[in-house]
């Protein structure tokens, strides 16, 4: 009976969403683009705008062009550059009281998704600040008009800047949970390959995974439309054909680009589809034991989707035409499976680890138990797994 509750949640939702004034942000693209974005925050008549980012964007002086160009059009701005790993409600909350203290009247996030997810939230705590911030989690409970919103992605991975969520640390749950409302949209996102020259190679990596996981997750959920498949087509695409070189070559700007369009694809894809058992198994990773996103999503994706089984050969037959892959053949479980080898070849040509060390197996139970409040009901999974699979899955990461 549960499942057919969640089917029917699941659908009801994906009705609704049909109906739902959906958008896509401007896009402010190419080498140098940052510099343009000040123009377009003051055509959203913002004087003074808040910065939200982490310390590695002041490190490596990602904002210079920017903040020279924000001085000649008179543009001041005012910078938070607190924003943890997992960004918290606490990071959300001095964010805020900076822009109040302020008189802010724009948002930036600029950085990797925990930066722009926590300038979302800030946007969101604005709108409702009667509202908690954990009150507001699940769909739709912010609905009201929040400040001029911009987001620029120093990673390629998140697609945070294409997407309507935002999702926080609870530290004191040892949760993660995703606010999503359609205002929390970014109205402009910059993609500019400039950005990500500087990314660590282990960052790089785990972030073109996390855009991968984005993209197969959302072509293989229940609720996918042509629109949707499209994107996460593209962005599956995309990360073969680049994510390896931008390791190799971090001046490669063809590949830059590449990942950097790949990954907002993917955002543009799971935002309307959902993830999957994949992240609510790497959201529990992160809340108790710190594991990057990415990494996770990395060490995951391949034994989820074996678990999936039959219930994905068709989606991955088709990925795996899209690629061309050498040992593609007219049965579509050898082609899923070829799809898989080709994902677990490319994590390791990264050299991401298939497995993690720090999981305490004392925490398996509350992990699953998290891990299935997160997915049920709204995760348009391919099929339901039981506790028993999704044990088998957290043990088969672990070293």
């Amino acid at each position: 009976m549960k499942k057919l509750y969640y089917r029917a949640v699941q659908r009801f939702l994906f009705v609704v969403s049909k109906l739902l004034p959906w958008r896509e942000p401007s896009l402010i693209e190419g080498e140098g683009a940052i510099e343009k974005l000040p123009t377009f925050v003051r055509l959203h008549q913002v004087s003074k705008v808040l910065i939200v980012c982490d310390l590695a964007v002041m490190q490596y002086n990602l904002l210079d062009g920017f903040l020279k160009a924000c001085k000649a059009l008179e543009l001041s701005t005012v910078i938070y550059d607190g924003i943890s790993k997992e960004p918290t409600e606490e990071d959300v909350m001095q964010a805020k009281t900076l822009y109040e203290e302020n008189m802010c009247e724009g948002i930036i996030g600029i950085g990797g998704g925990s930066a722009i997810d926590a300038a979302k939230a800030c946007a969101a705590q604005i709108a409702r600040p009667k509202r908690a911030l954990f009150k507001m989690r699940g769909l739709l409970k912010v609905r009201k008009k929040r400040p001029p919103l911009f987001a620029v992605p120093t990673t390629a991975g998140s697609g945070s800047e294409a997407t309507i969520a935002a999702v926080l640390h609870d530290k004191k749950r040892h949760v993660k949970y995703a606010i999503n409302d359609l205002v929390l949209m970014p109205d402009v996102a910059v993609l500019d390959p400039n950005l990500i020259k500087t990314l660590p190679p282990r960052v790089s990596a785990a972030s073109g995974m996390d855009a991968l996981t984005h993209a197969v997750e959302s072509y293989i959920s229940k609720t996918t439309t042509k629109k949707t498949r499209q994107w996460a087509l593209d962005a599956v695409r995309g990360v073969f054909d680049y994510l390896e070189t931008t390791l190799k070559d971090g001046n490669d700007s063809a590949a830059r680009e590449g990942m950097l369009k790949a990954s907002y694809k993917a955002g543009c894809a799971f935002t309307r589809t959902y993830v999957g058992y994949v992240h609510a198994i790497a959201h529990t990773l992160g809340a108790r034991f710190g594991i990057p996103h990415g990494e996770a999503n990395a060490a995951l994706l391949v034994p989820v989707l074996k678990a999936y089984g039959k219930r994905v050969y068709k989606p991955l037959s088709e990925l795996a035409q899209a690629l061309n892959l050498e040992k593609v053949e007219s049965d579509e479980k050898a082609n899923a499976q070829h799809f898989i080898e080709a994902i677990e070849a490319l994590r390791d040509a990264l050299n991401l680890p298939a497995t993690v060390d720090c999981i305490d197996a004392n925490q398996i139970d509350a992990m699953i138990d998290d891990a299935f409040k997160e997915a049920h009901p709204q995760y348009p999974v391919p099929t339901f797994l039981d506790k028993n699979t999704m044990r088998m899955i957290i043990e088969s990461i672990m070293q």
